[in-house]
């Protein structure tokens, strides 16, 4: 089979990483990318790779005869790009979160199933070692029965020390903060790992006064007797992340090599960093930053569905389930402030 032909939407934040993976793969002949930001596709143009280069994805599409388009855009223009790339007939992986809610979601899903394209979600947690070992020790049953979980993911746009985007700032077109930007993640894990949801309690605030939440936490008990609490926050300086299992048979803890630093001390941290960083190499490829395999493997996978003709997971029907949790959490806590207000 020929190079599959790739296109990338937005390629600042993100979508740089997803530049540099496609650059990496064999199985991919990146030809073209837009983005809004002349300096962004003046610097690609310079890289001397051939990459076309446009300032709106839509010309993009309609112009190039492309298999395939990552769409790494703000939150408000997914629902957009998503369509005009299926109406096109190109598959899709899509950078989280699919949609601001679940409405906008079953329109994307509705496209995908009338169009036959292929629909990633970029759930990148999916692709942590530690968490595919987790689901595995889940299905499994080596664990026997679990009984709680939690899982922790302290992040943000606002510690980074990088300028933060406009459209992150209002509260339309960025659809939610802490829970729908890193709680998904969590949440989505928990339904990979434990299925269908029983029932929800979840409650956010807000002490940025960003118009939306900088923290929240969701219990889930699941039809399989599991109960699960995601805490997801924007507030802190130090970055967390900690899934952790507990079952019958013993517990167990995943935890992300890119904060491995922080979460496992600085010796084992700084010892990952460096067996990870000789293993790029010794395969030939550009050293990434610690943790970052993950979207490589992300992609990697996603090609390999396109190949072997399989349906990728999370699709757009996962990434509904995912909202309809986030949506009660906030429509719930929208009633108790209306509540309260009265």
């Amino acid at each position: 089979m020929d190079h599959l032909r790739f296109g990338i939407a937005g390629v600042g934040g993100q979508g740089k990483k997803h530049l540099c993976n496609c650059l990496r793969s064999k199985d991919i002949d990146l030809v073209a990318v837009a983005d809004c930001s002349k300096p962004i596709l003046s610097r690609i143009s310079r890289l001397g790779t051939g990459i076309r280069t446009y300032n709106d994805y839509r010309e993009m599409i309609s112009k190039e005869k492309l298999d395939a388009v990552i769409i790494a855009l703000p939150n408000y223009l997914h629902e957009d790009c998503t369509i005009i790339a299926a109406e096109n007939g190109c598959d899709i992986l899509i950078e989280k979160p699919l949609s601001r809610n679940t409405e906008e979601g079953k329109r994307i899903a509705d496209k995908e199933r009338e169009t036959g394209v292929r629909l990633m979600v970029g759930m990148c947690h999916r692709f942590i070692t530690s968490c595919q070992k987790l689901k595995k020790e889940i299905d499994t049953g080596t664990l026997g029965r679990i009984d709680f979980a939690s899982g922790l993911f302290f992040t943000g746009p606002f510690f980074t020390g990088r300028k933060v985007p406009e459209w992150m700032f209002d509260p339309v077109k960025i659809g939610g903060g802490a829970l729908l930007d890193a709680g998904c993640h969590v949440i989505d894990l928990f339904l990979w790992f434990f299925g269908g949801v029983h029932s929800v309690v979840g409650h956010t605030e807000s002490i940025l006064n960003l118009g939306y939440d900088d923290y929240a936490e969701v219990l889930m008990r699941f039809k399989n007797g599991v109960n699960a609490l995601a805490v997801a926050s924007w507030r802190t300086r130090i970055p967390c992340y900690r899934i952790e299992i507990a079952g019958e048979h013993g517990r167990r803890m995943a935890l992300s090599e890119k904060f491995s630093i922080l979460d496992i001390g600085l010796g084992k941290g700084l010892l990952s960093f460096v067996k990870e960083s000789i293993s790029q190499r010794i395969k030939g490829r550009p050293f990434l930053p610690l943790g970052d395999d993950i979207y490589y493997k992300e992609l990697d996978y996603f090609v390999k569905c396109i190949i072997n003709d399989e349906e990728p997971k999370p699709n757009a029907d996962d990434w509904l389930k995912v909202a309809e949790v986030i949506d009660f959490v906030y429509n719930s806590e929208r009633e108790r402030n209306e509540s309260t207000a009265d």
